[in-house]
Order: structure tokens, then C-alpha cells, then sequence
């Protein structure tokens, strides 16, 4: 009986370590499904997830800059390539390398385009310590595992604050998310993150600034942070061992001395390493996109959608110049994106009608996206200035609406209707006499909207579905929809007492 003792003992040890085992496994299981449910799930990089394997061409990596850059559906557009942009917010360089990382699980790229921001770390209009607090929030959205776990590392060492690497566990993170957890954070393997702008985020604020120019004698000034080179050569040799070409861009912003500087020593880098370094700084360059630092910039930092415009084309035209880019544009199998573009185009087309204040470039604007555009007349129309209605009537007449009665006197009640293919209905009458026009529209079987308005010359009513949208100004008031969704596009009223000065509320 003694000899079996050890046979026995070894059994107990064994069950004893499968349930131990088994124990350990559960715990880490339910750990891991904590994890997921409490991860932060806002990131647009949840749509990347979202794309087929192997259908990028082109990635993008960069911080807010990169975002309001690069347009992928444009450049879908124009040379027949996809794109991603794979940002985080004040992302550097470290973050950026994690992030490309992420994103090669999936794609094959022939080409990643690094925004360079990022290597100014430190030295630029944000302080590290603001980077530092915008990185911790939004760079680890990225899915769980071993590469969120390298990226927690590197930020916890190369991030000026230092914080344990465990910190940044979507347990200790995101904690406080259990207050606002929803069914869909339960069911996120169920979720569709597809996303139509492929991680670009149009600006759509316009500010002027002048024109930044990094002289061409710029010298290198040593404030490159240590692990913002040091990424940038993993970066290097990221390309050589994965097969990408890599490219790294210098974005428009207000830019300093100190950033030129370190801009001069990326440029040297990147030469060294056979990496092209495009910057816009150089004014021949930015003349080579058509870029207008009066009215391509949302404000100090970011480019808005024009400036986007101009250098989504311009790199789209510079990439397909030199590297062997495939163009989908016939292929059925990227038929999404081409309903993805549609969708953008009308989006911008809209918003930059939103973003029009001038009565000509409104009706020329609202004509070619197709919308309907209604405007009626409020008070005394000559008020103002004579060349303010002056400019009001040859508004109206680059859109072909008669204007003989607004110069015969300017005293009266009108109502223009003016659709994609010219006027529609134009009614005039003397002040006090009632005047109305309705228009219904909509798509056939679909559901239908009506654009009314009503008005004397004294009030003015405005509706669009039943909601009263005139706004409380003499002059001319502006509205336009989209006849396809029903929507409201713009609503502005130029105001005679003012000299027809806009105003949207």
C-alpha cells in the first residue's frame, strides 16, 4: 500500500493543477471579455477593422493633422487607389508605429504615408504635457492584445510623463465606462464600424494665415526627441522588412522656427534611408498643390476642406506618379466605394453651401448640387445702400430670376422659387397683398417633404415639413433643400437695413 502513495499523490497534484489551470483560464477569459466590454469603442479606427483583408493600398498615419489632410475617397476618385487613415489624436510618432502596426494584421500596403507632426514632440504649439494627456485618452483604441500591449509600453517610456504601462488596461482606463455601458458594448463582435470617409474628418471653419515658408538653408537644431528618432528609424526599417514604400509628409500649419528645424533633420533621415519627404512648407511644393494659405486653413493647426482638396489631389497625383497603385475605378468589387464617394461629394456639396454667405454663390451652388432653393422678400428692400440691392438683383439674375420688379421700385411682397434646372414659380405683388407658393418633393414611392412659405411684405412665414424656418430680418431670406433627403441646407437671410449683411439666426 505504501508503493501506490506516490502514484496517488501524483494524481492529486495533477487534478489540483488542471483546476488551477482551468481556474487561471476562466479568470483570464472573463478578464479578457471585461476588457472588450469596457474598451473604448468611439475610434475611427474600429471602421479599419471593418475593411476586407487586403483591399488598402495606401495608408495614412499621422495625429488630427493627418485626419483633416487626406481625403481617400478623393484620391479613390482621382487615381483609382484606397486609402485609410489610421490617426489618433496628437498621435507621436510611437503611437503612429503601433498603429501602422495594427494596421498591417490585414493590409498589405504598397505604400504608408507618415504625417511628421508627430516628431516635432515636445518642441511645438502643444506642449508634451497636453499630447501626453490627448494620447493617454484616445491612442488605445486599438483592439486588445499583444501590439495594445507594446503600445502601452512605449507610451509609459516614451512619453515625457512616465506613467506604469498598466495604466493604460482598458480595466484601469475605462473603468468608469461601466456607468454608461450600453447593449452594443456587450455585443461589439455583432457591430458594423464601417465608416464611409475611411478616417478623414473635414474641417469645415476657413481662417487666414500667412503663407508658411521653411527656408530651403534651414539648419538642423538638435531638439528631436530621442524616441521621436528612434521610431522614426523603426519606421524605416518597418518598410524594409514588410515590403511598403514609406513616404513621410510635412503637413500645412502654423509652424515655427524650432519646427523647421527638426523638419530639416527629418528630411536628412529620410534621405539617408532612400525615404522621399514631402513638405509643404517648401513654397514650391505648395504651389504645386494650388495651396492658399488664406483660405485652405480651418485655423492654426489643421487644414480645412479646401486645403484638403488640394492635397488629397496633389498626393493622389504624386503617388500614382511614382509607385505602381492599382486603379479599382472599374473593378465591381469596389463598387462601395463608389457609392461611398457619391456619398461624400453630396456631404461636401452640402456643407460647403452651408459655408457660403454670399446670394450668388448660393444659388450658383445650390443649382448644381440640385437642390431647391426658395427666397422671399421681407420690409423695404431699398433700405440699405443701393449697391446692396444692386448686388441682390445681379444675384438674381445669374440665376435667372427676374429681377423687374425689385428694380422698378423695390416696394412689394416676392417669392422665387428656383429648382436645379432654373426658376420654377416667381411671384410679386404690392406690399400687404398675400402671397404664397408649396412645393412637394420627394423621391417616387418614397417618402415626400414640402417647402411653403407665405408672406405680405410685413411677416414671412417659411416651412419646411411643418417647421417654421424664417428668420426675423428685413431684406431677402434664403432657404435650401435637398429634394432627394428632405433636409435643410442652408437657411440665411441678407438684411437690407445692414447693406444686405448675411445673418443665420
Amino acid at each position: 500500500m505504501q508503493r501506490q502513495k506516490p502514484k496517488q499523490n501524483t494524481r492529486l497534484l495533477l487534478r489540483r493543477l488542471a483546476r488551477l489551470a482551468a481556474f487561471c483560464l476562466l479568470a483570464l477569459g472573463l478578464v479578457g471579455l471585461l476588457d472588450q466590454v469596457l474598451w473604448d469603442k468611439g475610434g475611427t479606427i474600429l471602421g479599419f477593422y471593418e475593411e476586407p483583408r487586403d483591399t488598402i493600398d495606401v495608408l495614412f498615419i499621422g495625429g488630427s493633422h493627418a485626419n483633416a489632410a487626406f481625403a481617400p475617397i478623393q484620391m479613390f476618385e482621382r487615381q483609382g487607389f484606397t486609402g485609410y487613415v489610421l490617426y489618433s489624436w496628437s498621435q507621436p510618432p510611437w503611437t503612429g508605429y503601433h498603429y501602422l502596426k495594427e494596421g498591417l494584421k490585414t493590409q498589405k500596403p504598397r505604400v504608408v504615408v507618415l504625417d511628421a507632426f508627430g516628431l516635432t514632440y515636445g518642441h511645438t504649439y502643444m506642449t508634451d504635457i497636453q499630447i501626453n494627456s490627448t494620447s493617454d485618452q484616445y491612442s488605445m483604441l486599438i483592439r486588445p492584445g499583444y501590439n495594445r500591449l507594446r503600445l502601452a509600453l512605449a507610451m509609459s517610456a516614451c512619453q515625457t510623463n512616465h506613467r506604469p504601462f498598466t495604466d493604460y488596461f482598458s480595466l484601469f482606463q475605462f473603468h468608469n465606462r461601466w456607468k454608461a455601458l450600453k447593449k452594443e458594448d456587450w455585443l461589439w463582435f455583432l457591430q458594423d464600424y464601417s465608416t464611409t470617409g475611411k478616417g478623414y474628418g473635414p474641417l469645415y471653419t476657413t481662417e487666414s494665415f500667412p503663407a508658411q515658408v521653411m527656408p530651403a538653408d534651414t539648419p538642423e537644431n538638435g531638439l528631436m526627441e530621442e524616441p521621436c528618432e528612434k521610431y522614426l528609424r523603426r519606421f524605416f526599417a518597418l518598410a524594409q522588412q514588410e515590403g511598403f514604400q514609406l513616404v513621410v509628409v510635412a503637413l500645412p500649419y502654423e509652424c515655427t522656427p524650432e519646427e523647421y528645424g527638426i523638419y530639416a533633420k527629418t528630411a536628412r533621415l529620410c534621405a539617408e534611408n532612400g525615404v522621399p519627404f514631402l513638405n509643404y512648407f517648401d513654397p514650391a511644393t505648395a504651389a504645386e498643390a494650388g495651396f492658399d494659405w488664406a483660405d485652405d486653413m480651418a485655423e492654426h493647426a489643421h487644414v480645412n476642406y479646401k486645403g484638403a482638396a488640394k492635397l488629397s489631389a496633389h498626393i493622389a497625383d504624386w503617388l500614382a506618379a511614382r509607385y505602381a497603385l492599382p486603379d479599382h475605378r472599374a473593378d465591381a468589387a469596389y463598387a462601395a466605394w463608389q457609392q461611398a464617394a457619391a456619398a461624400e461629394n453630396a456631404d461636401l456639396a452640402r456643407m460647403d453651401l452651408r459655408m457660403t454667405a454670399d446670394l450668388a454663390g448660393i444659388l450658383q451652388k445650390a443649382q448644381k448640387a440640385g437642390y431647391l432653393t426658395l427666397l422671399a422678400s421681407r420690409g423695404v428692400l431699398a433700405a440699405g445702400e443701393p449697391e446692396g440691392l444692386e448686388g441682390v438683383c445681379a444675384a438674381f439674375e445669374s440665376a435667372g430670376l427676374d429681377t423687374a420688379a425689385l428694380r422698378a421700385g423695390s416696394v412689394g411682397v416676392g417669392l422665387w422659387l428656383l429648382g436645379p434646372n432654373g426658376p420654377e414659380q416667381q411671384l410679386w405683388g404690392r406690399m400687404g397683398e398675400e402671397l404664397a407658393l408649396a412645393r412637394a418633393f420627394g423621391p417616387a414611392g418614397g417618402p415626400q417633404a414640402e417647402l411653403a412659405a407665405r408672406a405680405n411684405g410685413h411677416t414671412l412665414s417659411i416651412r419646411l415639413n411643418g417647421e417654421e424656418l424664417a428668420l426675423d430680418h428685413d431684406g431677402i431670406s434664403v432657404v435650401v433643400a435637398d429634394p432627394v433627403t428632405g433636409r435643410l441646407v442652408q437657411n440665411i437671410c441678407f438684411d437690407s437695413a445692414d447693406g444686405y449683411a448675411p445673418y443665420t439666426d
